[in-house]
């Protein structure tokens, strides 16, 4: 059985307005990889997918070959 999966975390890179009007300060640098060790629960930083805009929502695809964003981007 695997013991070793990965975690992808997006991040807001530029700020953000919502439609109350509060804005969301973007200081996250990309797409966050980290690895999990799911024997012992350890988690730690693997790298950063740099360079991609707010990246708010993440999903595998079914293979797990690919991940796909959506991106919160200004008009």
């Amino acid at each position: 059985m695997k013991s070793e999966f990965y975690i992808y975390v997006g991040t807001y890179t530029e700020d953000i307005l919502f439609g109350t009007g509060e804005v969301l300060e973007g200081k996250g640098e990309g797409i966050y990889v980290f690895r999990m060790d799911s024997t012992s629960g350890k988690i730690e930083s693997h790298h950063t997918m740099e360079g991609i805009r707010n990246p708010s929502y993440l999903t595998l695809s079914p293979s797990n070959e690919f991940l796909y964003a959506v991106n919160e981007l200004r008009r």
